[in-house]
C-alpha cells in the first residue's frame, strides 16, 4: 500500500508519533482549501518530512518528503535519478494528464485508490510540476497526495 516510512494517507497521527515521534514544529491553517477540514502543517527533522493532518480527523491528509533518511513503499528516496525512478515507475503506473494543458504530467503517478505520489525534482522552482528532466536530473521531493487535491 502506498506509503511513505510506513505512514500512509488515512492514517491517525499518533501512529506518525509512533514511529517519528513528538519531535515536530506545527503550523494551523484555517483555511480547509481542498481538504475539507482546516490542517496542521506538521514538520519533522527540520523540514525533511512533514505532514497535513486534519484538524477534525486527526488523520495524515499529505506526506512531504525531502530527506533521505526516509523512503518510500518501494524502496525510493530523494537524491536518486529521474532515469531510475521514472523508467520503475512507467513500468507500473501511469502518468495521469493535466486537466489544464491535456500534456502528461512527467513524475507524477496515478498509484491507484485515487493516490498520487509525485516525485518533483526541482523543488526550489516552487512548483510541482516538472519541467525539462533529464536522466540525471534527481528527485529533491517527494508527495504522496490524493488526486482530488491536485488541480
Amino acid at each position: 500500500k502506498p506509503s511513505i516510512t510506513g505512514i500512509c494517507l488515512g492514517d491517525h497521527f499518533e501512529k506518525v508519533e509512533n514511529i517519528l515521534g513528538e519531535d515536530y514544529e506545527e503550523i494551523y491553517n484555517e483555511e480547509s482549501y481542498y481538504y475539507g477540514e482546516p490542517t496542521y502543517l506538521r514538520d519533522y527533522d527540520d523540514g525533511g518530512i512533514s505532514f497535513t493532518i486534519g484538524k477534525d480527523s486527526n488523520k495524515v491528509l499529505e506526506i512531504d518528503l525531502t530527506s533521505d533518511k526516509y523512503e518510500t513503499w518501494l524502496g525510493d528516496k530523494i537524491g536518486v535519478t529521474a532515469d531510475e525512478v521514472l523508467t520503475k515507475y512507467r513500468k507500473e503506473f501511469t502518468e495521469p494528464e493535466s486537466i489544464h494543458t491535456g500534456e502528461k504530467l512527467e513524475g507524477w503517478f496515478d498509484v491507484g485508490d485515487g493516490l498520487l505520489i509525485i516525485f518533483d525534482f526541482d523543488k526550489d522552482d516552487n512548483m510541482i510540476i516538472n519541467k525539462d528532466i533529464t536522466s540525471d536530473s534527481k528527485v529533491e521531493l517527494i508527495r504522496l497526495t490524493k488526486m482530488m487535491y491536485m488541480d
